[in-house]
């Protein structure tokens, strides 16, 4: 059985990643995040295609132009490949969300 990895991608973003190239799943990358009040990612960007699915609290996805899309519980974002963004909290509670990639092994640059 794999134990899912807990670990710290920006000040304040905790990740717990279930699925990855380190799993017997070969074919995504699964995990849940929880961020702090104000927390961010910074921008950066993927080699894959990323969902999230909001839990708890709310946040903003901003792009590369500066436009921002609503996070808050319940809703579904989908990020293209290579799409810059920054993920954000924009509460004083805590964010928390599921995401996907559809692949094990991603590659991320951050700007």
């Amino acid at each position: 059985m794999y134990e899912a990895k807990t670990d710290l991608y920006a000040p304040g973003v905790t990740r717990k990643i279930f699925a990855d190239e380190k799993t017997p799943t070969q074919s995504l990358t699964l995990g849940y995040g929880m961020f702090e009040a104000g927390a961010k990612t910074g921008l950066h960007s993927h080699d894959t295609e990323e969902a999230f699915f909001i839990v708890h609290g709310y946040g903003a996805v901003r792009d590369a132009e500066g436009n921002e899309y609503k996070a808050e519980l319940g809703t579904v974002l989908y990020v293209p490949a290579n799409f810059v963004h920054e993920f954000k909290n924009v509460s004083d509670a805590p964010l928390i969300f599921f995401y996907v990639h559809p692949k094990a092994k991603i590659t991320s640059r951050r700007f």
